[in-house]
């Protein structure tokens, strides 16, 4: 039919609907040709057809990095906390919650990620909390997570005497998935 789809989504089954559900974007209007006969055909095909209204994206990241044109974007770029988060009138916490999103807003793509500087209290903290899950992975975490740490621990240093840097994270995640990692300064 000539016409470019530059999105596709299956659900199964919705409340609605007991059979697969497809949502599909695609390149033109409902007044082209082109459109109106792919559509005539999904109808003759298809249980139900229904054109959306076209959605409008101001901006999307077309190359990775574009991403760096992103990092106000999730809070401003203040990596603020509201009044209501338990730290948000502790100091120090403050300090260091700033200090970590400062290496966040700094990083670019293609640099290599920043290292971050664990204080003892950190580690410590991580320590017991890295224990106290470790002692439960067994029972509760799923087969792959059981399987791959031992992996992250050799590789990325997952130890209850270390907080693992997000630089060998992503190391590690390239290599068994391509997928890599980059530092943001609030919360997604």
């Amino acid at each position: 039919f000539g016409v470019n789809m530059t999105h596709i989504e299956s659900r199964l089954k919705t409340f609605t609907r007991t059979s697969p559900t497809f949502h599909i974007d695609f390149e033109g209007q409902r007044t082209d040709e082109k459109v109106q006969k792919l559509l005539e055909h999904l109808r003759s095909t298809c249980i139900s057809v229904n054109v959306m209204d076209e959605r409008p994206v101001p901006w999307f990241p077309i190359n990775i990095r574009d991403l760096n044109l992103t990092r106000d974007t999730l809070d401003a770029g203040t990596g603020l906390i509201n009044e209501d988060h338990p730290g948000f009138h502790d100091k120090a916490y403050r300090s260091r919650r700033n200090e970590l999103a400062a290496l966040a807003h700094g990083y670019e793509h293609g640099q290599p990620l920043p290292l971050v500087k664990y204080n003892q209290q950190e580690i410590d903290t991580w320590g017991v909390v890295y224990s106290k899950l470790k002692e439960r992975h067994a029972q509760f975490a799923c087969k792959e997570m059981n399987a791959i740490m031992p992996e992250m621990e050799k590789h990325c240093g997952y130890a209850a005497n270390n907080i693992p840097q997000l630089r060998d994270i992503s190391d590690f995640l390239q290599q068994r998935t391509g997928f890599t990692l980059r530092p943001v300064q609030g919360l997604l």
